[in-house]
């Protein structure tokens, strides 16, 4: 995976709420499910209890947040 710049919270709230046309939130969806390939390619190769339930719990957030992002594209949640 590539280097990303780090961005707040708040600035992540005022990206999408501006984000008329998705294609930020789509960007967003794309590089999180690129981070939970990843993270499920390490969990599959085979990990000691520790590390998979920390992975594993890594894997869930980014199902999390991508499920996140699909509400607010369809209106279902929205950013405060």
């Amino acid at each position: 995976m590539q280097e990303q710049e780090a961005i707040t919270i708040v600035d992540l709230e005022d990206e999408l709420k501006n984000d008329s046309d998705g294609a930020r939130s789509q960007e967003l969806k794309q590089e999180i499910f690129e981070l939970w390939v990843d993270v499920k390619k390490h969990i599959d190769s085979g990990l000691p209890p520790e590390e998979y339930a920390r992975y594993n719990k890594l894997k869930e957030a980014a199902e999390t947040a991508i499920l996140v992002l699909e509400k607010v594209r369809l209106g279902l949640a929205v950013p405060t």
